[in-house]
């Protein structure tokens, strides 16, 4: 590996650009700059401490925010007339993610090089996805990038929200839960072993729930280390169960018809099938391609079953909604729409009406999820707290009632 240097140059328009260089020596980086037409400014090598700062800034992750703000202002710039290179550029230079905008200073270098925006992109596969790929390579044969990276702001600022929905619906309760184990745990541990030894002292007799609650304390007390093996354990074996195609099978249905959960889920995928494919459609990529690319990005067993069969079904010539319609993850008014939509050449617009509506069953769901969950948590909360507390309080009633 060679040495990494820093660097302040001069492009051919008159811009100040900076970054990092690989090369053996800083002859070797100079050259390679000049290759570029670059007029150099500042050249030197970077410091240790320097190069583990980068470090962790590649650590740092691309989000669909990031990457909705970039296709939106990409879109507003090419819509104004502004070149490609000229505009990625520009867009280098207000960039906050550091990982983006290295991606996006290598894809200017090799548009100067003569390669397409497309095949740019697809040599960083970790910040720009191969999604978002395959419709610039779309855009690119249509010309029509400036519809394209619109639409794909839309569909990742759609993505984003649909996704902050959802883990905002699962904050409190697991934040919640979380506290309550906390303090379970330092009553059991530490507060009840105290009035254990009270009730000894006294030799008062203890009823079941307290001494229910003493074999709990006395066994995480003398077994934690086996207990925390014990948890270790089974959560490894639930990972590797998961990592078998069975048991991704049966993890698969199951949270899709979990009570509570299941529908929110099953919205959520039919949500994101629609939005992706109706963007690989719309963009001009193949039906079969983007079924593909569609099949990829899903995470669910029964649904790339449905894909899949509906795949065949248009290499036979068939049509896509009956595949679906088998699939146990859609509700029946999906397929069917699909149905009236290809029936109209227009299935890109009624995957986009189907995703649209249920972005708003997504948001009801999570707000009625929110709305149940909430009296459920301090339900079972005041469950747990008032069995500590009875359990404490008997012995105490029967050990005043003797002193008397």
């Amino acid at each position: 590996m060679g040495n990494i240097f820093t660097y302040r140059v001069m492009d051919r328009g008159g811009q100040v650009l900076r970054g990092t260089i690989e090369a053996d020596n800083i002859n070797a980086a100079a050259a390679r700059l000049k290759e570029r037409g670059y007029l150099i400014k500042e050249l030197k090598a970077r410091s240790e401490v320097s190069a583990l700062l980068t470090k962790k800034i590649h650590l740092t992750r691309v989000t669909m925010k990031d990457l909705a703000l970039f296709c939106r202002q990409f879109s507003t710039m090419l819509n104004a007339g502004i070149p490609v290179m000229h505009g990625l550029g520009i867009l280098t230079r207000q960039m906050a993610n550091p990982l983006l905008r290295e991606a996006t200073e290598e894809v200017v270098r090799d548009l100067e090089r003569g390669r397409t925006l497309s095949d740019a992109m697809a040599m960083h596969p970790k910040v720009f996805p191969a999604l978002m790929v395959n419709m610039v390579e779309a855009g690119e044969l249509g010309g029509i990038l400036d519809q394209v990276f619109e639409r794909l702001a839309a569909y990742y600022q759609r993505e984003y929200e649909l996704r902050s929905k959802v883990i905002s619906a699962l904050i409190y309760p697991a934040v919640v839960c979380l506290v309550a184990m906390l303090v379970v745990g330092i009553l059991i541990v530490f507060v009840l072993p105290k009035f254990a030894g009270l009730f000894a002292d006294y030799g008062a007799i203890l009823p079941l729930p307290t001494r229910m609650l003493m074999a709990i304390s006395n066994s995480v007390q003398n077994y934690l280390l086996f207990w925390l093996a014990a948890i270790a354990g089974l959560v490894l074996l639930f990972i590797r169960f998961l990592r078998t195609d069975m048991g991704r099978q049966m993890w698969d249905r199951f949270i899709i018809s979990v009570p509570l959960f299941g529908p929110l889920t099953r919205k959520v995928l039919t949500s994101r099938f629609a939005r992706t494919l109706s963007s690989l459609l719309a963009s001009g990529v193949p039906v079969l391609q983007a079924m593909e690319m569609v099949k990829k990005l899903m995470d669910n067993h029964y649904l790339k079953q449905g894909i899949a069969g509906a795949q065949v079904a248009l290499r036979e010539g068939k049509s896509m909604w009956e595949p679906l319609q088998h699939a146990r993850v859609f509700d029946p008014m999906v397929p069917q729409m699909i149905a009236v939509g290809e029936e109209t050449g227009a299935v890109d617009k009624m995957l986009e009406k189907i995703a649209n509506v249920y972005d708003g069953e997504v948001e009801q769901t999570v707000n009625r999820l929110t709305s149940l969950i909430e009296p459920v948590i301090i339900l079972v909360l005041a469950l747990v707290v008032g069995f500590i507390v009875i359990s404490v309080m008997l012995p105490m009633f029967e050990l005043i009632g003797n002193i008397q």
